[in-house]
């Protein structure tokens, strides 16, 4: 899970930067806020996102 929070971090970086090259989310080193988010716990109980039509959330 790490690593996909890492790898879209680093996305996001690179789309908002418009950079022309290879983009690491994370490189500050652990005081880093990507580095932090990336290991929170995940907030989700049943860590499912997706919400279907007519049916109600548990």
């Amino acid at each position: 899970r790490r690593l996909f929070r890492l790898a879209d971090a680093a996305q996001y970086r690179a789309k908002a930067e418009r950079a022309a090259g290879p983009v690491v989310a994370g490189r500050e080193g652990p005081g880093d806020p990507v580095v932090r988010l990336a290991d929170e716990p995940s907030r989700a109980e049943d860590g499912e996102r997706r919400r279907f039509r007519g049916r109600h959330s548990p």
